[in-house]
């Protein structure tokens, strides 16, 4: 709901709640939260907006709008599967998930076979998506408003289809299957024909690469002649193109003794057959996955595969690789190939090239392939997010690796990219006081925990913790108040570092289940607590020395506890359900809340919470849990990691998801009017962002006044916990109006500040936290 208001009309609003509010002003006090109440109702009525990132999981098609190539669509799969569709050349991403049904089931056992649009008619996609038999069905769905929504159509398993004018192609376990209809209608026209990949080309000749054959088919697949090359085992990817009545079919050809990927290119249907085979195809990873035709040049051949990006200009007598930009550097892997898994050609210019990968994105090239350039694709599953404070800077660890977002451009990645790695990332987290400073926790293919420093926001990493046996990093926590202490929950233990993490001690702890979280009193550090998987916290108001269980074990699926910053004793523990401490963590209440807690986020400024569940989205509280209202949805309701940034002004809380990416949601409450006039002609000081602040934080207030010319005169003014005069912020007259000043404690300790302002005879003071 979008409310817009007319200048003249605010003004008159503004100049009516001063009048009253210099005579009444309990009826000021009133106006003011039906104001409040309205403007809430509209913050609260806007969507979520996606990130767009960060990657993750292997992108096995990508399909290209034939009238407007800025439009793209991409399947990703494993280890979570999604639709895709930009409609600026790959710059942003939406997911489309409206139908697919991917939160009712584990995405892990689901995954995208195909997805194709029906060239006469672009707005009609289709996508197969296969799931375990011991889950449930595979389904082909189809959309008839660009993936806007779905709708199964078929229940099977499809392999590969192609679309044309309503006619569906398509490869099953049943064998070929036809529609002539857009899919309402099926027949089968040849049972033995099993295969991974069909294509119809411009001559309505079918084709059809499968484990025991090549085919080609002139009947719209009654009939097939079959292909076969001695000693293959696999028929893997194949184009076919036509132009000015010349016709090229490329195909690869894996061979078991030895083991090779060959490719062979025919340019009469298949009568005689070149081998253009190249030494780079050979070897143990080396399989060619995509094969593309140039529709400007048939000589002019795409290939992707385990070393990246091939073409040839020639029609495979030379071959050069081209990963300029494609292969990024890799922490973990220093010779590290990027593997292409699928090719898109821009049906206008052949020089425009998208490139999928496996978990390292989506790649785009405007030069043929000689250059690419990463885009963010919002594919990965979002385990961990923090924030740098000093620009707000969001760092995510997901199923592709470590990325960076400033809320200005794309997601960035890190060196420490997981791509094809066995392995995973667990957490990350970046230390309030230097913002160049990141630690992650990954378990490698042997599934050791490990635990990597990063100096340079990510650019080089070094390897500062590695256990011996099988288990998880489960959470870094940095010092709120001691800028060189850190400590980590891993699956047998705790440890703790004194200097930035370089060096490691472990913390002796009571014995008991694995460690999922910690949280670590803002106000007070030596107050520490830790929450067990099982659900027993154990206390120490010593720093670490000695502990006290607060609280016994409850089931198996805790998952996060959180402290309020401005009240240290109210912590909340996530479960299959909320649970509320308000006095340290001595009594316990499980508040009306019965969903699977996955992260819980509580505003500094205003209390106000907000839990993440296990598909079932965002909940919103105002009164400390005791009710709740849901946020709107999201792509996927499987959220992951919430956290708070303040950007321009805007505080916004960002929400990790099971493969769909990360999104914002403004928390601002504003109101849009055409001369931006402030609706409410009162005085007020609002609570400083970030608090706790380090060194920097902002401070917002209003002032009153009948008119926008109206002067009053303002000071604003620091005061230290004893009543000391720290510094003056404002000292002059102003008219009414919202103001926005910044305050910076780089010369100052650790502590509890005031702030207060004075407008005229009204007065008020707030309280501030400097953590370093």
């Amino acid at each position: 709901m979008k409310i817009k208001i007319k200048s003249e009309f605010l003004l008159m609003l503004q100049k009516l709640f001063y009048l009253i509010g210099r005579k009444y002003k309990k009826i000021l006090i009133a106006s003011r939260i039906i104001i409040l109440l309205t403007m809430q109702i509209y913050s609260y009525a806007q969507m979520w907006e996606s990130t767009s990132g960060p990657s993750g999981g292997e992108v096995n098609k990508i399909v290209i709008h034939p009238n407007d190539p800025n439009i793209i669509c991409a399947a990703v799969s494993l280890p979570y599967s999604g639709v895709f569709k930009s409609t600026n050349s790959g710059q942003f991403w939406e997911a489309l998930t409206n139908g697919l049904e991917f939160d009712n089931i584990e995405n892990e056992n689901r995954w995208i076979n195909d997805i194709a649009i029906d060239y006469s008619n672009p707005e009609t996609l289709y996508v197969s998506i296969r799931q375990a038999p011991s889950i449930g069905s595979s389904f082909l769905y189809r959309s008839v408003n660009g993936g806007t929504n779905w709708e199964a159509i078929k229940e099977g398993i499809i392999y590969s289809l192609c679309v044309d004018a309503g006619k569906i192609y398509a490869l099953s376990n049943l064998g070929l299957l036809y529609s002539s209809d857009a899919g309402n209608s099926w027949t089968i026209q040849s049972s033995s024909i099993i295969g991974n990949q069909i294509l119809l080309d411009e001559q309505n000749i079918l084709w059809v690469s499968g484990d025991e054959g090549f085919y080609r088919s002139n009947d719209e697949g009654i009939t097939f002649q079959q292909f076969s090359f001695a000693g293959a085992y696999e028929y893997s990817a194949f184009d076919v193109a036509m132009i000015n009545n010349q016709k090229l079919v490329a195909l690869s050809v894996i061979f078991s003794l030895p083991y090779s990927d060959s490719l062979f290119i025919s340019y009469d249907d298949g009568a005689t057959w070149i081998n253009r085979s190249d030494t780079s195809f050979s070897g143990d990873y080396e399989k060619i996955y995509d094969i593309k035709i140039s529709r400007q040049n048939i000589d002019h051949i795409y290939i992707g595969f385990g070393k990246g990006f091939y073409k040839t200009t020639n029609a495979g007598l030379n071959w050069l690789e081209h990963n300029n930009g494609l292969i990024l550097p890799h922490t973990l892997l220093q010779n590290y190939n990027t593997i292409v898994t699928s090719l898109a050609l821009s049906f206008q210019n052949s020089n425009i090239i998208f490139a999928g990968t496996t978990n390292d994105g989506i790649y785009y090239s405007s030069d043929e392939g000689n250059t690419w350039e990463f885009l963010s694709l919002p594919s990965g599953k979002t385990v961990a997010l923090s924030l740098a404070y000093e620009n707000d800077e969001i760092f995510a660890a997901s199923s592709g690796g470590i990325y960076s977002f400033n809320n200005d451009s794309i997601w960035q990645p890190t060196t420490m990219l997981i791509g094809q790695i066995e392995g995973d990332l667990t957490e990350v987290a970046v230390s309030s006081y230097y913002n160049n400073l990141i630690l992650c926790g990954l378990r490698n293919s042997s599934f050791n925990p490990m635990v990597y420093k990063s100096n340079d926001k990510g650019l080089t990493w070094d390897l500062k913790i590695f256990f011996p046996y099988e288990g998880y990093i489960n959470k870094i926590r940095f010092d709120p108040v001691d800028a060189n202490k850190v400590y980590v929950a891993h699956s047998t233990g705790l440890k703790f570092s004194t200097d930035q993490g370089d060096s490691w001690e472990d913390l002796q702890i009571p014995i008991g289940s694995s460690p999922i979280d910690i949280a670590i009193n803002p106000q007070d550090n030596n107050t520490i607590y830790i929450l067990r998987v099982n659900g027993k916290i154990d206390k120490s108001e010593d720093g670490g020395l000695s502990w006290t269980e607060i609280r016994a074990s409850i089931d198996s699926q805790h998952t996060c506890i959180r402290i309020d910053s401005q009240d240290p004793n109210i912590i909340y523990v996530g479960s299959f359900w909320l649970f509320k401490s308000e006095d340290g963590g001595n009594n316990w209440i499980r508040m009306p809340f019965d969903k699977k807690v996955t992260d819980i986020a509580i505003a500094d400024e205003t209390g106000e919470l907000f839990v993440g569940t296990f598909k079932e989205g965002i909940w919103h509280s105002t009164d400390g849990g005791n009710n709740f209202n849901k946020l709107p949805p999201l792509p996927s309701e499987r959220i992951t990691s919430l956290i708070f940034c303040n950007k321009n002004g805007n505080k916004k809380l960002i929400a990790g998801t099971e493969g769909v990416g990360i999104y914002q949601y403004n928390l601002k409450v504003t109101l849009i009017e055409e001369q931006a006039i402030s609706l409410i002609g009162d005085f007020y000081l609002y609570q400083n962002y970030p608090n706790p602040f380090n060194p920097i934080t902002r401070i917002k207030f209003e002032i009153p006044g009948q008119a926008r010319n109206d002067n009053t005169m303002v000071t604003l003014k620091v005061y230290d916990i004893l009543g000391n005069e720290v510094t003056t912020l404002v000292n002059e007259e102003k008219p009414a109006g919202e103001y926005d000043i910044e305050f910076n404690g780089s010369g100052l300790s650790s502590g509890i500040y005031f702030y207060q302002l004075r407008a005229g005879s009204l007065l008020e003071t707030k309280k501030m936290i400097l953590l370093r």
